[in-house]
Formats: structure tokens, C-alpha cells, sequence
């Protein structure tokens, strides 16, 4: 019976632990007796027991939190699941603030739990045992809180199941385990931890359950005597058995028995039982779900998940790397330096074998750079980008995408010392001036194809470093406080001085809170250009075409400072020096005031979306300012919610947080999280990628508020939870038309209503379908309605009863019965298919490509300006240029009116558009014609509808007469969609 007691208590819910009463009705005996036996067994009681537990929880929030109040402290609890009134968190708060460890947080008079002698030990060992684990008091902490619960708890721990992917760290988790429990009161300090990798024997199933088991003589052939298994071997101490899902159901069923009941029998044996006390640790990297037996998973009850490395922090993976540094300098005694560029790629590179197979790079890295150090007869290892295996180089493909977030972290080489237990910095040269940043180019240039690295590669890596390099300038200097304008104009000169000054001025018309840094950089670093320029020497800029792309307005300041300099200096600055002066322009302004607040945003979905939206959005938008966050099916939402409340205190600014939400409860979360943080949070559900890169778009602005991003959603009409129904009815006006007739039912009124304008509006327009529908038909009226706005453009309701849906026009029975409803109606589907015509003709024409009174010599240098700028907007790729003139050779292109419309092939068209300019003087297009206009055509088969709309207007000589008149690109576009025609 006490056996029994023990192994109940022993796998019980550490959250809702069993009463003695609920004990006894189990085994079917006396609550009394229960009592008498748990005290012989010195095993508190069930509130002691789950208050050991609360402590363990409540002791690491409040060490986190000092100054946490009673009632946020409750609703973490609570939250985790628990359930603890205010009074219980208060006590908590009072208790743990004064250090009271040595009573157990009950304040029973009782026996304490954990005495104090023996506290002090497991305090002083825990530092040794867990706390060495990289992440333990980060992005693991809870893991680790776990591990000990479970270690502390009474009598001999709670069995554990350790989650993961390999290579995770889930042997280094168990055997920290075992080193703390021998520190506690629930193990003896030589209880033996025994490990076994059940995969070794995966492909023998007799062997492995032996091996663990034990077995009885003659039970196979080579079994001449009984032999004890790992179990009896582990027995008062822990089994540790990694990779469990390779153990057959027989092997888990056996297990099953140890954990229920405390007793197994050895292969072979039928009768005899053996009793054994002990305390698992099993480890998979599968889904338990489908990997263990159920009634094996419901007798271990601590789960432990480890992250993936990934999920790890970069200032974790780079403490991991310089541990694994550290250890190999020691391991061949021998100093170790890791050039920067190395770390940076060891940090960036995708590592799917994780902390395990980051090690194993590290350690070939080592063995590369020993054999060049013998070779070459050097006692230092240098680790270069050449000694990093080839998956671990392609790391380089992440850098413009995550190297802004480890710049943080890493600025030098790291230098480890075989006599140092701790790695070292290399400070020199903490970041380049303006002046150097030729010569750094350069060099690094050199370096890194010495080291094996192609052009492209090589302008990655310098062109992020180049950026990150005046940012650092940018942080860490002052210049003004270390060279004034009298010992500037000695360093650069007084007309190159002069000429600053007028750019500065220029700069600061459109960037009004530049800094005055830039005045000082842009001469020192202008200097340098000039004196480049003279010797005719090459400048690289390796991030020019990300520049024109992303700081498209800083670049076109800089292109005006640049005339001004090339015309005061005589000299022509190449674009790679128009990209310098945009990239000090980026720099040294407003951009990087880092005390601007923004709108928090935080993309929480169900399964594995969220995350990946929030890629896609910070991406595309060059920022980290999403927070992506996921819901397991089987994550409690209690635990999501403590997450994301966790996560909107870290990015809240003081502006709030948009909480953007797939569905179900999470949309629920909002009002939650502002009346237990006070901080502002809106909800906005139906999230999808469109959404996320609107509202990022919009949050990473420090002008935008809370309420300014929820209300340009809804103006945008981006569907979600908070738009206006009616708004999103008739978003789309190219769906096929639709009168919708409407009475109390959808049937007699309606239909004969339907039938009166089917015969009319065959009349005039044969595609626009009728609809009845009724206020009591199966369907609720709203939904029906906003059904058919999927499928049709709604024109207007006719009938009996007005949905009253905004902006469609309701006629009224008695109306249509009469000329004034029909007139109404008439107006309607002819407007309607004016503006079907209107809209095609818009799709093809922009402002951008419309030009009056241009001049040419000939057709040539026509259509060349005209394909040439085709190609640079995006509209068709080169060989659209070959198929104008092979379609020209064929037959002149121009028409009655003077104009032309060359066109070429649409395969080589990647967006339709017409490309129109009209021309100072007329010039000859062949077969003696004269054009002064001309409109390229430029189409593809898909977009048939576009131009047969615009081919009429070509057709009417008033409308041609008009575009020639006038001087406004604007103004073309408008005649001409004034006059489509139906």
C-alpha cells in the first residue's frame, strides 16, 4: 500500500495535486490510512505540494520582476494554471521579497520541504549545474524552471519527457538534471544516472530491450545466466533514455509498468516481479502523439520542449560559438583568432543539425586552420571564411536579411587564449572614417577573394560592412568635438570647405533636421573623392543598387549635390559617389533618431503562419519591427496569451500595439491584455500578408498612431474584423453586373419584377443578370446580398423592400413601373458600361509615360526613347526593341490623323501600357506620312479589352486634335477618358 501511495503522488497533476481523501477513494482504503502512510513516507500534503510548486514559479517571475504587483503576479500564475487568489500572490510577494526559502511557502508548521542546510547546497550547486547551460536565464529560463520542478519534486521526482530536434542540447539538459538532484534532499549523492541511447539497438529490438531490461537465463541463445538491466542498475538514481521512440511497444509497455507500479519483470520471466525506484528522463525528436504509446505518455508528466537554435537569441548563439572556441584552443592548446567575418557567418548560417552540428562546423573549422598553422609554422590558429565548410559560407546569403540584427553583437575578431578561460576582443579599429572608406574597400576586397569568395559574395559582404560601418561612425562619434572648421579647413582646404557649406545648406532644405555631423563627414570624406578623381583612380560603391532602390529620396538629394560639387570642382562624380553622399545623407539624419516612438505591430495566428507572414513583411520592408507569433492546435490559450503579453511589453513604445489575428479566441486577447497591462492594444482578425505589410508600412512611421493605422485598414478596404460590411459590397466593379430585385419572400413580386427587366434590359445591355431575392427566404437578407457581391457588381435593388446598402441606388416598385424608374434604370446600365470602359482605358495609361513637344531627327530615335524608357519603368524587357522595328519593316505603323502606333511582339511585354508623346515638328514615318504624335503600343494577349476601348478613341480625329493642343500630360490622359466611347 505504501507503494502505491508513493507512485500515485509521484505521477499526479503538479498543478492540481490529489487530496488524501481523493488518494484513498483510488485505492479504495481510508483517508486516515492514506494520511498515516504519506507522513511515514515524510511526504507533505497536497496544498504543501502544490505550494512548493507555486514558489518554484512564483520565485523566478518576482526575480525577474522585482517591483511585479500582487495582481499582475496572480494573473501570470493564473496563467500558467494555477489557481491562486490575491491574497495567496500578495503573501507570495512578502514572503520571497524577505527570503524566507528555508519554510515551505505554505508557512506550515510542519516539516519543511527542502531544510535549510540542504537549500543552501542545492543554491550553491545550481549555479554549477544549470545555470552553465547557454540560455538559462533567457530563451530556456522556463525550461530550466521545469527541470528543477521536477527534480524537487517529491518523493523522487517527476518523471520527464525532454522535446526537440537533435543537436539541441537534451543530454546536456538531463545530465545538468542529475547534478542538481544529487544536491537535493530527494536523491542521494552518489544516485547513479545511467544513460542509454535507444537508437545504438533500434534495428535489434531484442538486444535493446536486454540491454535496458534485463534478462533471464536461456531466454535466447548466448543468455547463459540471469543478467541485470540499466534499470536495476539506475535504481535510486535517474535513467536517461534518449532517442525513447525507438523503443518497441514492448519495451514502452515494460516501461509503463515501472512507472505505474515501480516493478518489471527481465525478458524470459513469467512469474517474479522486481521492484525498482528510480527517476526517468527519456528524450525524442519526434511528436510523442504519434511516436509513444498513450498510456506511456500519461504517466510522465513533465514535458520539457527545447528550441530549436533558430529560435535561439544571437547573442546566445554567440556566446555558444565562443564556448566552442574556447574549448577547442583548449582541447590542441594552441591560441585562437576568428576573423569577424567567420563569426558573422557562424551566426547567420541556416544550422538545421543545431548546437550539435554548430559544434561539428567548428570544430572542422579548427582543423582546417591547424593544418595551415603546421604547414606554415604558426602557433596561432587563424579561423578565415576559407576554413568554414561550404554550407556553413552560404550563410552569406542571409546577410542583407539578418546581419543589421548581429551587428549588435559582434565588432571585431575574437582572440581565445588557451591561458585565458574567457575569449578576448580585438578593439582596433572600431569603425572608418569618411576618408578611408576607398582604402577599407579595397583591402577587403583583397582579403575576401584571397579567401575564395566570388564578386557577388565579396559585394555583399562590403557593402553590408560598408553600411554597417558608417552607422557604427554614426553612433560612436562626435566629429564636431574633435575638429573644428579652422583645423578642418587645414585638413581639406577652403574651397572644398566652401563648397560643403552650399551643400550642406542644400541638403538641409529637405532634410531639415540633419544632423551637423554631416557637414564634417561630407568634407573629409569629399576631400578624399576629389583627390581619387585627379589620379583617375576607380570608386567602388557595393551598395549603390540597393541605395537608388531604398533611399530613393535620399539619392536624389544627393544627385543635386553632386551637380553642384561636378560645377564648382570641374569634375564628373560617377553614380558609386552619388550613392556615398545619399548613404551620409540616410545616416545623419531624422531616420535614425532612436527615441522616436512607434506603433507596436504583432502577427498572432493558429499553426505555423504567423511567423512567416512576419518574415515576408520585415523583408519586403527592410525592418524587424513585426513580431510574428504562433499558436501550437494544442497550446492551451492561456499560455498564448501569457506569451503575447510577455511580448507586447517588450515592443510597446508607450504609442500601443495592433494585435493582427488569424480567428477564434485570439481576437479576444485585446481587451485582456489592456486591462492587465495597461497597455493599449487593438485587434484586428483576418490577418493575411497584404494586411501585415500595410500595417508595418504604416507602424515603422514614428507620426502614425494606433488609431490612424486602424483607420487607413479600413479606408484601404482591407477586409477585417472591424470594416463595415456595406464597404466591402461592390469592391470589385469588374465582376460581371447584377440587378438585385428584392420582397418579403424572393418569390412572386420579385420574380415577376425580374422578368419585366429581363425583357428591358436585353434591349440594352445582354449580360447583366437578374436576382430575386426575399426578406424570409432561407438565407438571412445582409448575407444573401453580400453573397452575390462575390460573384457580381451590384447595379442597384429594385422592389419592395430597400436593403439600404450604401452607394447602390434603390428604385422603388411603383417606379419602375413607371418612365421615371425606367429612365433611372436606363441611366444605371449605361453609366455602369461607360465606366466598365473608363476603368480598361485607366489601366493603360500613366502620367509618367505621356510626354508633350518632344523633338526627334528621325523615327529611330523615336521609338529608341521610347522602348528605352519602357524598359527602365519595368513595362517590357530589350528584345521588345527588335520586334518594333522587324513589325516597322514590315508596314509603315502610322494612321489617318498623323499619329502612330508602333507596336511590337507581346511576348517580350510584361505589363500593358500605351507610351504617348506628341512632337515639336512633325518627322517622316515612311511610305510619305508625317506623324506628330505617336502612341506605342504596348500589349500582350490578355489584354485585348484594354485596347480595343482605346482604338476608338484613335479614331476621332476631335480627340486627337485636342491631345496635340495641349502641353499637360495630365490633360491627355483626361481627354482621352473623357471621350471612351461605348
Amino acid at each position: 500500500m505504501r507503494l502505491k501511495v508513493e507512485n500515485i503522488i509521484e505521477n499526479e497533476d503538479k498543478y492540481k495535486p490529489l487530496t488524501d481523501q481523493e488518494i484513498a477513494e483510488l485505492l479504495n482504503t481510508t483517508r486516515d490510512r492514506v494520511t498515516q502512510l504519506r507522513k511515514e513516507l515524510n511526504i507533505p500534503n497536497s496544498r504543501e505540494r502544490l505550494d512548493l510548486v507555486i514558489f518554484t514559479y512564483a520565485k523566478d517571475i518576482i526575480h525577474q520582476e522585482p517591483s511585479i504587483s500582487h495582481r499582475e503576479l496572480m494573473s501570470r500564475l493564473n496563467s500558467i494554471g494555477f489557481s491562486i487568489s490575491r491574497h495567496k500572490s500578495l503573501a507570495l510577494i512578502k514572503e520571497i521579497s524577505h527570503k524566507n526559502h528555508s519554510m515551505d511557502p505554505g508557512n506550515s508548521k510542519e516539516k519543511p520541504l527542502i531544510n535549510r542546510e540542504s537549500q543552501s547546497k542545492t543554491e550553491e550547486v545550481e549555479g554549477k549545474s544549470f545555470r552553465e547551460i547557454i540560455g538559462a536565464e533567457e530563451s530556456i529560463k522556463l525550461q530550466i524552471r521545469q527541470a528543477q520542478a521536477a527534480i524537487l519534486y517529491p518523493p523522487k521526482g517527476l518523471h520527464t519527457l525532454i522535446l526537440g530536434p537533435s543537436g539541441v542540447g537534451k543530454s546536456q539538459l538531463a545530465e545538468s538534471m542529475h547534478s542538481y538532484a544529487v544536491t537535493t534532499s530527494n536523491f542521494e549523492e552518489k544516485a547513479p544516472f545511467i544513460l542509454f541511447n535507444c537508437a545504438d539497438y533500434a534495428d535489434n529490438p531484442q538486444l535493446l530491450l536486454s540491454n535496458i531490461f534485463g534478462y533471464k537465463k536461456g531466454t535466447f541463445t548466448g543468455a547463459d545466466s540471469d543478467q541485470d538491466g540499466l534499470v536495476a542498475k539506475a535504481d535510486g538514481g535517474i535513467l536517461f533514455l534518449d532517442e525513447i521512440h525507438r523503443l518497441p511497444n514492448e519495451g514502452q509497455e515494460i516501461l509503463f509498468s515501472i512507472l505505474d507500479k515501480g516493478e518489471y519483470r527481465r525478458l524470459g520471466e513469467t512469474e517474479s516481479n522486481h521492484k525498482v525506484n528510480l527517476m526517468i528522463i527519456a528524450a525524442t525528436t519526434e511528436d510523442p502523439d504519434s511516436s509513444l504509446l498513450l498510456t506511456l505518455r500519461r504517466r510522465i508528466p513533465m514535458i520539457i520542449e527545447l528550441p530549436s537554435l533558430n529560435k535561439r537569441t544571437y547573442s546566445e548563439r554567440l556566446e555558444i560559438i565562443k564556448v566552442f572556441f574556447d574549448k577547442e584552443a583548449k582541447r590542441i592548446n594552441k591560441k585562437i583568432t576568428v576573423d569577424i567575418d567567420a563569426i558573422r557567418l557562424l551566426m547567420l548560417y541556416d544550422c538545421p543539425g543545431n548546437i550539435g552540428q554548430l559544434k561539428s562546423d567548428i570544430q572542422v573549422a579548427c582543423a582546417k586552420a591547424l593544418l595551415n598553422a603546421v604547414l606554415e609554422k604558426k602557433e596561432t590558429l587563424k579561423i578565415k571564411i576559407s576554413d568554414l565548410a561550404s554550407h556553413v559560407r552560404r550563410g552569406i546569403l542571409n546577410i542583407d536579411r539578418k546581419s543589421q540584427e548581429i551587428e549588435s553583437y559582434i565588432s571585431n575578431h575574437l582572440v581565445f587564449d588557451v591561458d585565458h578561460s574567457k575569449h578576448s576582443l580585438d578593439e582596433s579599429n572600431r569603425y572608418i572614417m569618411p576618408n578611408k572608406i576607398y582604402q577599407f574597400i579595397e583591402k577587403r576586397s583583397i582579403e575576401l577573394e584571397n579567401q575564395g569568395l566570388n564578386s557577388e559574395e565579396i559585394n555583399l559582404v562590403i557593402g553590408r560592412e560598408v553600411q554597417t560601418e558608417l552607422e557604427n561612425f554614426v553612433k560612436n562619434s562626435n566629429i564636431k568635438n574633435t575638429l573644428n572648421k579652422i583645423e578642418l579647413k587645414n585638413l581639406v582646404g577652403s574651397k572644398i570647405l566652401e563648397l560643403v557649406d552650399q551643400c550642406y545648406k542644400l541638403a538641409k532644405v529637405y532634410y531639415d533636421k540633419l544632423e551637423d555631423d554631416f557637414y564634417y563627414s561630407l568634407a573629409i570624406h569629399l576631400s578624399a573623392t576629389y583627390e581619387r578623381i585627379l589620379k583617375g583612380k576607380e570608386i567602388i560603391n557595393p551598395e549603390l543598387r540597393k541605395i537608388k532602390s531604398k533611399y530613393h529620396g535620399e539619392y536624389e538629394v544627393a544627385k543635386k549635390i553632386a551637380e553642384k560639387i561636378n560645377g564648382e570642382l570641374m569634375i564628373e562624380l560617377p553614380e558609386e559617389e552619388i550613392g556615398f553622399i545619399a548613404m551620409y545623407i540616410k545616416n545623419f539624419s531624422e531616420a535614425y533618431d532612436a527615441d522616436q516612438k512607434r506603433v507596436g505591430v504583432i502577427v498572432l495566428t493558429h499553426g505555423k503562419v504567423g511567423k512567416a507572414i512576419v518574415e515576408v513583411t520585415n523583408t519586403l520592408l527592410n525592418t524587424q519591427h513585426a513580431i510574428g507569433i504562433e499558436m501550437p492546435l494544442s497550446e492551451n490559450p492561456k499560455d498564448t496569451l501569457a506569451k503575447t503579453i510577455d511580448i507586447i511589453k517588450k515592443v510597446d513604445q508607450g504609442k500601443g500595439c495592433l494585435l493582427l489575428v488569424d480567428m477564434g479566441s485570439l481576437v479576444t486577447f485585446g481587451d485582456i491584455i489592456t486591462r492587465e497591462t495597461g497597455i493599449y492594444v487593438r485587434v484586428v482578425e483576418r490577418v493575411d500578408t497584404i494586411m501585415a505589410l500595410e500595417v508595418t508600412r504604416r507602424a515603422i512611421f514614428p507620426q502614425s498612431t494606433l488609431e490612424d493605422i486602424v483607420k487607413s485598414i479600413k479606408n484601404d478596404g482591407i477586409p477585417n474584423k472591424e470594416i463595415d460590411t456595406n464597404k466591402a459590397i461592390n469592391a470589385n466593379t469588374l465582376l460581371p453586373k447584377a440587378i438585385v430585385t428584392t420582397c418579403i419572400t424572393g418569390e412572386g413580386t420579385a420574380e415577376k419584377i425580374k422578368h419585366y427587366i429581363e425583357e428591358y434590359a436585353e434591349k440594352s445591355e445582354k449580360n447583366i443578370k437578374v436576382i430575386p431575392v426575399g426578406l424570409f427566404s432561407p438565407i438571412n437578407l445582409d448575407l444573401e446580398i453580400k453573397k452575390i457581391s462575390q460573384n457580381y457588381h451590384i447595379l442597384c435593388f429594385v422592389g419592395t423592400i430597400d436593403p439600404e446598402i450604401k452607394d447602390i441606388p434603390f428604385i422603388s416598385i411603383q417606379s419602375i413601373l413607371s418612365n421615371q424608374g425606367i429612365n433611372q434604370l436606363n441611366n444605371l446600365i449605361t453609366n455602369s458600361t461607360k465606366k466598365d470602359v473608363e476603368n480598361n482605358v485607366g489601366k493603360i495609361l500613366d502620367e509618367k509615360l505621356i510626354e508633350c513637344n518632344l523633338e526627334f531627327e528621325n523615327k529611330n530615335q523615336a521609338i529608341d526613347y521610347m522602348v528605352d524608357k519602357l524598359v527602365h519603368q519595368g513595362y517590357v524587357d530589350e528584345k521588345f526593341l527588335l520586334s518594333v522595328y522587324k513589325r516597322e519593316m514590315i508596314n509603315s505603323t502610322s494612321m489617318k490623323g498623323d499619329i502612330a502606333i508602333p507596336h511590337g511582339l507581346p511576348q517580350y511585354v510584361k505589363k500593358p501600357i500605351v507610351n504617348i508623346i506628341t512632337l515639336k515638328k512633325p518627322i517622316f514615318w515612311g511610305e510619305g506620312k508625317t506623324v506628330d504624335a505617336i502612341f506605342m503600343i504596348v500589349y500582350r494577349k490578355d489584354s485585348k479589352k484594354y485596347f480595343q476601348d482605346f482604338y476608338k478613341v484613335l479614331l476621332n480625329g476631335e480627340v486627337l486634335k485636342k491631345i496635340k493642343q495641349t502641353d499637360s500630360e495630365a490633360e491627355i490622359k483626361n481627354i482621352i477618358l473623357r471621350h471612351v466611347d461605348v
